[in-house]
């Protein structure tokens, strides 16, 4: 599986309480015999902090953000 962020927002939900979330979109495409399978899929989550985080460190919250949420299913 292979997976590649396509986009990633930070939303200030409650500015006073210092509350925000971090919003991306991930495009997935999966080897199988005799074919590919793809599509993309989108997580919004509360993480302290997340206006302070690079583009890479929100890469890799969403990645694994995502990761962990397909293995739950």
């Amino acid at each position: 599986m292979k997976m590649k962020l396509s986009e990633v927002s930070v939303y200030d939900d409650t500015p006073d309480a210092g509350k925000t979330s971090i919003g991306g979109s991930v495009k997935i495409s999966l080897k199988m015999e005799g074919g590919q399978a793809g599509g993309s899929f989108g997580v919004t989550f509360e993480h302290e902090g997340a206006k302070d985080l690079t583009y890479r460190q929100l890469e890799q919250l969403v990645l694994d953000k995502v990761r962990s949420s397909l293995t739950e299913i």
